[in-house]
C-alpha cells in the first residue's frame, strides 16, 4: 500500500501516507497525511492483558495490523475479504481487537499483503 508506520522504543505507535480506507486508524479516512500521526490503540477486552503497546506493525495494501507486547492483535483499514479477521468485510478506521485469536505468550510474527494478514504466535 501507500502508507506506513513506526513504533517508538516505549510502544507508541505512528502512522502517516495514504488513508482512504482508515489503514492508518486515526479514526477517520481522511487521504493522504503527510506527518506521523499518533495511533491511539483501545485495552484489550481480557483487561488482564493489560495495556497495548505495540511491539509488531505490518500494513498491507489497504489495511494494517498491530500486534502488542501484551499478545493482542488489532487490525484496521479496508476489511474486504475479511482481511481484518473480525467476521465481516467491514471497513474500520481505528484499531479493532481480533477477539478469536487464542490466549498465547506473544506475537513472534506478523505480515499482510494485498488481501490477506498473518501472525505467528507461541
Amino acid at each position: 500500500g501507500s502508507h506506513c508506520g513506526a513504533i517508538t522504543s516505549s510502544g507508541l505507535l505512528y502512522m502517516w501516507g495514504r488513508n482512504n480506507f482508515g489503514q492508518l486508524g486515526i479514526g477517520s479516512n481522511e487521504d493522504n497525511i503527510d506527518h506521523p500521526t499518533l495511533v491511539v490503540l483501545p485495552p484489550p477486552r481480557n483487561k488482564k492483558r493489560g495495556f497495548s503497546y505495540a511491539s509488531k506493525l505490518a500494513c498491507g495494501y489497504r489495511h494494517t495490523a498491530a500486534a502488542c507486547s501484551n499478545s493482542s492483535i488489532y487490525t484496521w483499514g479496508n476489511g474486504m475479504y475479511g482481511v481484518l479477521g473480525h467476521g465481516s468485510d467491514i471497513d474500520y478506521d481505528s484499531p479493532k481487537e481480533i477477539q478469536d485469536i487464542p490466549q498465547s505468550n506473544g506475537v513472534i510474527a506478523l505480515c499482510c499483503s494485498q488481501y490477506n494478514t498473518g501472525a505467528v504466535i507461541q
